[in-house]
Formats: structure tokens, sequence, C-alpha cells
């Protein structure tokens, strides 16, 4: 039980033959756990330890009371000397508990024992008070008895109600101002006046121990239901980080192959294979699209509801962000026949994780030509009373007023009951809420059905920008390869089946294309020849590939380092993410950065 070591109750070795534990017997809720006992023996002691300052002056404060009426009756040095004994004791029980307190959690037992002897002294020599009550006259009675009361009643809050605690102060007080009601009497008899004290006395002791019983059983109870809690939680942490294992897990192995597959039908869409083998390989690629958008979706979902989840803020500049997401999806929106128009006003940077901001922007402009049959998709970038505006316009089926909180909950989706799996999953808006509160975002919208809708994203500003930048723009396409004809590339690749794909591709481009697999071959190739432009794959079975692209960046400062990871595994800060390609590639980004690296 209480007050022994947690391996005694694990062993079954308590002792339960003490007064103490007899207390207790009576106390405590059953089905009190070892773990629990020791939980409640710990907020007992740190009860103690912050009350322990209170405590040395109420009782000094009464003692002075007490002196000074037993003053009026006995010689005065007698009541002094008391007093002395009295504030000399609380001085040093003080400074003894406030050592005990700041030991470690070992000895529970022994501290609590050790608080329990010294309440205990403490109420004997006050009880030493009721010496003077032969020698008082009847008021000096009735002030002692008010005065011990009182310490007995704020033992129970003071102590948690813990039975040798509260015993410890309740038996020597209670226990001498009986005494002293039943061996005094007033003159001329009424003896029963002060037998009837003492009988009250008696019961509202009882009834004192039932509260005290009652306020420990509440702790106690209260210590069984957070451990409920916390083994709930502590199962739920671990259902949670199970499930970000898998999807991190599913993210490489699922990513390998789509990135390779992408790769290949790209590949094979260049070549003049007929009619009816380009339909079938459009079609494939559209489907690996669909599938790595949905996949990274559900990634998304994952990531934002992870504990392990971290937001990384700095100075972002708010237009390249969006004109990357633009350029991104305008072959999407120039196959639908929209126009995809971006006004990017002079604006302020922000304080926010860029990458982030990139999912977020992404996840609305997907949403909105998803979601647009004919018109325009507008990105347009403002300043207002201080605040960067981001705002998202569409020209699309719109969206019911009683229906405008649904769009955010996880699979929902306006018009689509067959779930047709061009319009996506429905996660993407899910998603977007979730990372709003984390970028310090404020989201609105305004949608009219039949219409179309505007997402208002809100970004407090902290450095306006000194030159306006406008950009507009309309039905696109992807970057030609022009300019990388001749350019070497080194590519440092785990995967055969990928490092063969994407060689596929690059010379497909007429790039010349030496791969590697680990630091001692790409040391090697550097030794060798140096090339115009190195591709690293973070994910290199049995190699670090962040320390192999830290090493690169160090050693060979000048060359262009493209790095590709799942996006799920980027870690911010590792390395610098200004070149980090989120696995599967898309090609046209793939091709655009390489362009911008070597040409």
């Amino acid at each position: 039980m209480h007050g022994k070591p947690l391996q005694d109750y694990q062993a079954g070795s308590v002792n339960r033959s003490d007064l103490a534990s007899m207390l207790r017997r009576w106390w405590e809720p059953e089905s009190i756990d070892s773990a629990i006992a020791l939980n409640i023996d710990k907020a007992i002691l740190e009860n103690i330890h912050m009350h322990v300052m209170r405590v040395p002056i109420s009782v000094m404060a009464a003692a002075a009371l007490v002196a000074g009426m037993a003053a009026q009756s006995v010689p005065a040095i007698w009541p002094l000397m008391w007093f002395a004994a009295i504030s000399v004791f609380q001085i040093v029980r003080f400074l003894w508990i406030r050592k005990l307190s700041s030991v470690d959690d070992d000895n529970i037992s022994q501290r609590l024992s050790t608080c329990v002897h010294l309440f205990f002294y403490g109420s004997c020599l006050f009880a030493l008070s009721a010496c003077f009550i032969p020698f008082a006259d009847e008021s000096y009675l009735f002030v002692l008895t008010i005065v011990m009361i009182g310490l007995v009643v704020g033992g129970i809050a003071t102590l948690n109600g813990y039975p040798p605690l509260h015993f410890s102060i309740a038996v020597p007080n209670i226990g001498a101002i009986m005494l002293g009601w039943i061996i005094t009497g007033p003159d001329g008899g009424g003896y029963w006046v002060h037998y009837s004290m003492a009988a009250l006395l008696v019961l509202l002791v009882s009834y004192l121990f039932s509260f005290s019983r009652d306020t420990y059983r509440a702790i106690a109870t209260m210590q069984v239901m957070n451990a409920e809690l916390q083994k709930a939680l502590d199962s739920a942490r671990t259902a949670n980080e199970a499930r970000s294992h898998f999807f991190r897990v599913a993210s490489h192995d699922l990513n390998q192959p789509l990135q390779s597959i992408s790769l290949m039908t790209h590949n094979l869409a260049n070549r003049d294979l007929g009619a009816e083998n380009q339909w079938i390989i459009d079609s494939i690629g559209n489907n690996v699209s669909v599938l790595t958008q949905e996949l990274d979706m559900l990634l998304d979902i994952s990531e934002l509801d992870s504990d392990h989840f971290s937001v990384n803020n700095k100075r972002v500049d708010l237009a390249p962000v969006l004109a990357e997401v633009a350029d991104l999806y305008r072959p999407m929106a120039a196959e639908k026949g929209l126009a995809l128009v971006t006004l990017l006003d002079s604006a302020p940077d922000i304080e926010s994780d860029q990458v982030l901001l990139t999912r977020l922007f992404r996840n609305l402009v997907d949403n909105a030509v998803k979601y647009t049959n004919e018109g325009t998709v507008t990105i347009k970038l403002h300043t207002s009373e201080g605040l960067a505006i981001v705002e998202i316009e569409d020209t699309g089926i719109g969206i019911d007023e009683k229906d405008q909180q649904l769009i955010f909950t996880e699979f929902y989706q306006k018009n689509n009951p067959q779930r047709d799996r061009q319009k996506g999953l429905g996660l993407g808006l899910s998603a977007a809420q979730r990372i709003v509160p984390l970028l310090d975002a404020v989201m609105t919208i305004e949608s009219t059905l039949n219409s179309g809708s505007c997402f208002r994203v809100e970004f407090a500003a902290v450095q306006p920008r000194d030159a306006a930048e406008t950009t507009t723009g309309s039905v696109g396409s992807g970057v030609e390869s022009r300019g990388l004809s001749g350019k070497s590339v080194l590519l440092i690749e785990g995967d055969e089946i990928l490092c063969d794909a994407t060689t596929s591709l690059l010379e497909s481009w007429n790039m010349a294309v030496v791969a590697a697999n680990d630091w001692h071959s790409v040391s090697d190739l550097l030794d060798q020849k140096l090339p115009d432009l190195i591709i690293c794959d973070l994910q290199l079975p049995g190699e670090d590939g962040y320390e192999i692209a830290n090493a690169l960046k160090i050693s060979r400062p000048h060359i262009p380092l493209i790095l590709l990871a799942d996006e799920n595994s980027i870690e911010r800060g590792g390395v610098d993410s200004s070149r980090v390609l989120s696995k599967p590639v898309d090609v046209s980004l793939l091709q655009k950065e390489i362009t911008a690296a070597v040409v």
C-alpha cells in the first residue's frame, strides 16, 4: 500500500499489520494498484511541500494567541517558553520538509514516514497548552478548543486527508482538549456541560475522520482516472505513431515504383508508337498522376495529424511561391480549357513555413481547377491593413452556404457521388484546414452556388518589399528541353529500376548520364570528371543520403545539386530545401529545375 516501495507492491510483500495500513484499509478505495498508490504518495508529498510555508505561520499565530491568554493566569515565563518551543520546532520542521521534498522520487515511503513523525511531534508539543487549563478561566478553554479544531480541520486540506498524517494531528490535539473538558468544571457544579462538550468533540472527530476519508478517496479516485486517461492517451499515441510509421514506410515503398512508372511513361510518350499505343500510354500516365495525388493527400493528412510534426518558420516572399504553384497547375488548367491567371501585387514578406505554404496553396488551387468546368481560376496577392492576403478565386460550381463547413470534412466531395478519381479523394481542403492554424493564418470562404468560390487566406506581414511584382498568365504548357543537350549529370540513385528510368528520361533530353549508388562510387566519378549537375536521391539503401548531400555541398559547392525525397521525409533545415523535389517528381517540374540549374 502507500508509503511502501514500488517493488514491495509488485512482490506482494506489504505488511498490513501496522496501524497505518489498517487505517488505509478503511480510507482508500478498492483496486488501487502499486503505480497509482505511488503516485498518490507523491502527490501528498508535493502538497505538503506546497503548504509547508503556510503551516508555520498559522500555527505560530495560533500559539501566540494561546500563550497570551495563558499568561494572564500563570507566570508568563511558562507560556513564553512553550511559545518559543513551538516556534523553534515549526522552523526546524519547515526546513526539514523542504529538504525532504527537494529529493528525487526515491524513498517515498521513508520521506512520508518522516513527515508523519514531524507532524505528530509538533501536535504533541501544541497539545501541551492543555496543561494551562486547570489554572486558566473558562474562556481560555473555549479559545483553545476553537484553535485546536481549526488546526485539525486545516490539516485535512493541507495533507489531502492522508490517514497517518491526519491522525498524527487529530489525536494529540483533540485528545488533549477532550481531557481538558472532562477534568475541569465550573464552580458549583454543571459538569454535564463539560461532559457534553467532550461528547460533541467525539462526534466532531468522527465527522472529521469521515470527511478526511472522503477527501482522500476523491484524490485517489482522481489519480485512478488520470492513470486510465494516461493509459488511453498512451494507447492512442502508440496507435497514431504506428499509423504514421506505416505511412512513412508506404511513402517510400509506394513512391519508388510510382516514380519509375511516371518516368518510363513520360519517356514512352516522347516516342512514335502509333495512335493506339499513344492512347494507352496517356491513360497510364493520367492514372499514375491521379494515384500520386491521392497518395500525397493521404500522407499529408497523416503527417499533419502526427505528434512529431514541426513547423519551420522563416521569412518568405509569397509571390514566387504562388507563381510556382500557378506554373505547376497551368497544364492541368489548359487540359480543361481554363485560364489560370496570377495577379500578384506588391506585398510584404511573412514569417512562415515555405513547405507548408506550398502545400496549402497547391490544395486550394487544385480544388479550384478540379471543380471549375469553364472560365477562370485566379490567384491574387495583395495587402490590406498590414496583412498579406492571398485569394484563390474560381468560376466553378460554387458551394451552397449550408455545405460550406462540410467541404473541410475528410473524403467529402460536392457533386461527385460516383467518386470520380479525377476529382481526388476529397482530402485537399481537409488538409488545408489543418495547415492554416499551423501557419498562424486565417482562412475564410465566400461562395455562391453555380457562380464560383473564393478562398481567402490572411497572413501577418513582417516586412514590405521594395518593388511591385505583377505576373499574369493564362493557358500554358510545360518547359521544353532546349539547352540541356550535351550537359552531364551525375545521378545518385540506389533503386535500380528508378535509376534506369531516370537515366532513360535524362538521355531522352540528350544529357550525358553517369550513375552511382554509394559515396565510394560518387567520389571515384567526381575524381574522374566533374559533371554539370548532380541529382541525388536522399533515400539510399545502406547509405545516408543527407550526409552525402551535405558532403557534396561542402566539397563541390559550385556544382548545382537537385535532391529527390519522399515528401514526408524531407528534413527541412537538414539540407538546403530550395531544390528538394518530392517524389514522385513531376517531369515538367524536374525539367524546369534542371534547366534553371545548368542553362
